[in-house]
């Protein structure tokens, strides 16, 4: 039997805010942050999670409340980590006690047996205070075929698509914020969404609830940061990473200011010359449509956009002569 919800009533309930363990940028949920092999995406995540950990500021630019994280660095040994958080922290500053690591893994791990989905929810589950958990890699990753539900003939769209949807659910079922890293194709598109670059079927990038591009020369300690999301406004951060490995934003990123996606769709509604749709806007720009409408929703509260019908948009000239009819009025 269907449950069903009309939009009347649907339209009279309250939500809870969306909760963020990094404010505007980390949601509660699950996050995948992709790139090539060298560009430091390792860093990215053990900078956040350091910085989540202590407390104070991330990035250099955002003030978060103290969490415990959970860091499962399956790439990297311990000695390694060791270095990477020495140089992040430096030899006077305290390490905090509240981010908890799991290499790839003694038995005497907190996640007995290994990394599986029920050892990952029993340790959330005796650990409350841990509000982000951070997975190095996807790869080295392995929910259990079995408990996954996988058939043998599962193709990967539909392999991918059960794994993150369980790893997102522990997530929403939690109250925490997941944050894997994953790599992009070693051949890149030219052209086109730079999202369609991450390494697998697109049931990754259906699945997650936020992605992230980090583009960096190996040799460069600049690199751009790409976020897309259902939920949050699409940004482009520039970055700069340290000697010691901490990542933060660049003084001429504008974080949480007119993206550069708000920027397409302005430009787009000058072109054309009259309003537009959400989905053609989506359509125009290659993007979620999900995404561009909680883009249009934030312009219109911001002023920069106006409603000028029924799910028409306009610039804050109002670019068009369209008449809104009676029809329009009552929407």
């Amino acid at each position: 039997m269907l449950l069903t919800v009309t939009a009347r009533d649907l339209m009279s309930k309250t939500f809870p805010q969306q909760q963020f363990v990094i404010p505007d940028l980390l949601p509660v949920g699950l996050t995948i942050l992709a790139g090539r092999p060298k560009t430091c995406k390792s860093f990215l995540a053990l900078s956040l999670a350091c910085g989540v950990a202590a407390g104070g500021i991330v990035l250099g630019k955002i003030s978060v409340q103290q969490a415990d994280v959970l860091f499962l660095s399956l790439e990297d040994g311990e000695r390694r980590l060791q270095n990477r958080v020495r140089g992040m922290f430096g030899e006077d500053d305290v390490i905090p006690a509240g981010l908890h690591i799991c290499t790839s893994p003694p038995k005497s791990s907190p996640l007995t047996g290994g990394t599986k989905e029920s050892d990952l929810r029993d340790f959330l589950k005796s650990k409350p205070s841990v509000k982000l958990v951070v997975i190095d890699t996807l790869g080295k990753f392995r929910m259990d075929e079995q408990d996954a539900g996988h058939k043998q003939n599962d193709g990967g769209y539909a392999r991918e698509v059960k794994s993150l949807s369980r790893l997102k659910a522990i997530a929403d079922d939690h109250g925490v914020a997941i944050l894997v890293v994953h790599h992009t194709r070693k051949q890149q598109a030219g052209d086109g969404d730079r999202f369609d670059n991450i390494l697998g079927s697109t049931g990754i990038f259906a699945t997650v609830d936020n992605a992230w591009i980090l583009e960096k020369e190996s040799s460069e300690p600049r690199g751009v940061l790409y976020t897309q999301s259902r939920d949050i406004e699409a940004m482009q951060l520039s970055m700069t990473i340290s000697s010691g490995g901490v990542w933060s934003i660049s003084d001429d990123s504008k974080l949480l200011q007119v993206s550069r996606e708000r920027q397409e769709i302005l430009d787009l509604l000058v072109e054309s010359g009259s309003p537009m749709k959400c989905k053609e806007l989506s359509l125009k720009l290659k993007k979620p449509e999900d995404s561009i409408r909680q883009t249009l929703c934030r312009m219109v509260n911001d002023g920069e956009l106006s409603r000028v019908g029924r799910g028409l948009y306009a610039g804050p000239t109002g670019n068009s002569s369209h008449e809104v009819t009676s029809g329009d009025k009552a929407a």
